[in-house]
């Protein structure tokens, strides 16, 4: 049961079912507004849940330790107004002194600006969006150097790309704890949470209606994809991890996913960099279609 503005209560098992069918009716761009986000990063970010005009609203105060400001996503419904989004920000100044509305896609946050809301671009928070038949392909000179790491793999190890199921999410995660450790996740607040919303996602993929992928090697999981649908057009791929022993094993995992797993999508989302300068290297080596701007939005 979620409760109505201005009482909130924690996201959970409860409540996520109830986010899932919202969202479902409402089809979100972002891809902070999928169930294996908020409930991947739940406990990190504080998430909470409430109901205002039939919307739903999504509010975080994160932990000091985390540089971020009380916040709320957009929210998931079809009755947004103008009052809704004053109602909330003045909540959070009247609560906690300060706070937004954060990853905010473009289309919102001009009707936010009319209501004379601040709006701030967020070049970090951009969601990264390919188009599946390229990367499925890999064709053309722009493609030329994953192609070929990715044939390299083909050709160098005899491999397995199968369904991800109940039965191989115990290697996953097992791969994962092997991945964290080799770059010290606990040393790292980001690949501390990174780390929580990938387990946490593994261990209840049906709850949150996941689907992905493995590639077994010699018949151990050395590579795993995890993706949700966003929209009748784009599916998140929420997570890709490699054993990197095996050279060119994540240029054939994202040419893998696109080729099967969300095959029947014309689009796929692979989230934000954060600033990160190696993950936005890396993302933009891919050549993405778009880059989804999100904003920022305040009194």
């Amino acid at each position: 049961m979620i409760p109505k503005f201005p009482e909130f209560t924690a996201v959970s098992k409860e409540n996520i079912k109830e986010i899932k069918e919202a969202l479902k009716e409402n089809p979100p761009e972002i891809s902070d507004l999928t169930s294996g986000t908020l409930w991947g990063y739940r406990t990190s970010l504080n998430y909470h849940v409430s109901k205002l005009e039939e919307n739903i609203l999504i509010h975080s105060v994160p932990p000091q330790k985390i540089d971020l400001p009380a916040f709320f996503l957009p929210p998931i419904g079809k009755n947004i107004t103008p009052d809704l989004f004053k109602k909330c920000l003045s909540f959070l100044k009247e609560k906690y002194g300060t706070g937004i509305f954060t990853s905010v896609p473009e289309g919102l946050a001009k009707e936010m600006q009319k209501t004379g809301l601040t709006i701030t671009e967020k070049r970090d928070d951009a969601d990264y969006i390919y188009k599946v038949s390229e990367l499925a392909d890999m064709k053309g000179s722009l493609h030329q150097s994953k192609r070929n790491f990715a044939n390299s793999f083909y050709k160098d190890y005899k491999y397995e790309f199968l369904v991800l199921t109940k039965e191989l999410l115990a290697q996953c995660l097992e791969l994962q704890e092997k991945w964290c450790n080799i770059k010290k996740c606990m040393f790292f607040k980001s690949l501390e949470m990174e780390n929580i919303a990938i387990l946490e996602m593994l261990e209840n993929v049906d709850l949150l209606g996941l689907f992905g992928a493995v590639i077994k090697i010699d018949g151990k999981v050395q590579a795993f994809g995890v993706a949700e649908q966003l929209n009748a057009e784009t599916a998140v791929i929420h997570i890709q991890k490699a054993n990197t022993e095996y050279r060119g094993i994540y240029q054939a995992l994202s040419q893998q996913l696109c080729l099967k797993t969300v095959a029947g999508y014309k689009y796929s989302n692979w989230e934000q960099d954060l600033g990160n300068a190696g993950l936005r290297k890396s993302k933009l080596s891919y050549h993405p279609y778009r880059l989804l701007i999100k904003y920022d939005a305040s009194l």
